[in-house]
């Protein structure tokens, strides 16, 4: 089966190469494409003043050297702020990037994912895809089934993917994916059976586990039928090769 152009497993590097560098920076990507990854994820917020950046959490404390919201931020405070030192001094002066910088450094490189992470962000993001025509090659992923309604109704080429962690049973993850007429079904490593990977294909939806760093158990999961794994840590070429040998014939 072949996902986004690229033949299964796929993996995705989730925040980018984010083992390897500070998370959702540029730094991040570029890791992630020098390693040959076949899809990178990031993060969608919007500032005060409109601006989709790239951040996953709703504050900016954890990952920059700032304080606050990213919805009470401008777009150029929210730039002003060092995203690199956190993480290792080699990095300061990393900055946090918008979807626009995101999309110029990977576009034509590796695959975007694009998680959307609040209400109100599908129009401009499945517009701004369009207008790079990016739309047959990038996923959007959220855990907001609005969200996943709207892309599917803007820009039907795009692939969407719904999002869940253990709140959800099987069967409701499943129906939420078939409500919003996603394309992927991307629940929590450790919800993946044989049972849930069985009604997904029969469903006809590619199935996706997060976020998985260690080698065997992904190996495990491929054995069950995941199609796509998310990764903090970037495979080489080789690792990847590897493990689709696992993958039940």
């Amino acid at each position: 089966m072949r996902f986004l152009g690229v033949e299964t497993p796929v993996f995705v590097a989730h925040r980018g190469a984010s083992a390897l560098a500070p998370e959702n920076t540029l730094a991040a990507y570029r890791l992630a494409i020098q390693a040959g990854m076949e899809l990178v994820e990031c993060d969608l917020r919007r500032t005060r003043d409109g601006t989709i950046v790239i951040m996953h959490d709703a504050q900016v404390n954890r990952t920059t050297d700032g304080t606050g919201q990213v919805s009470e931020l401008t777009v150029e405070q929210i730039k002003s702020l060092d995203a690199g030192s956190w993480f290792h001094p080699r990095f300061r002066g990393e900055r946090v990037p918008t979807l626009r910088q995101f999309l110029d450094q990977v576009a034509g490189r590796i695959r975007p994912v694009l998680e959307l992470k609040e209400d109100g962000l599908a129009a401009e993001v499945a517009a701004e895809l369009e207008r790079r025509g990016l739309l047959e090659q990038s996923l959007i992923v959220s855990f907001r089934r609005s969200e996943l309604a709207e892309v599917r109704r803007l820009a039907p080429a795009l692939a969407t993917g719904f999002l869940c962690g253990d709140e959800l049973s099987r069967e409701q993850a499943l129906q939420g994916a078939r409500e919003v007429g996603a394309t992927m079904l991307g629940p929590w490593e450790g919800m993946i059976s044989p049972e849930l990977a069985a009604e997904a294909h029969a469903q006809g939806l590619v199935l996706q586990a997060w976020t998985v760093d260690d080698r065997t158990r992904m190996a495990q999961l491929l054995a069950l039928g995941v199609d796509v794994i998310a990764t903090n840590q970037p495979l080489t070429p080789e690792e990847r090769q590897r493990l689709r040998q696992v993958i039940p014939s």
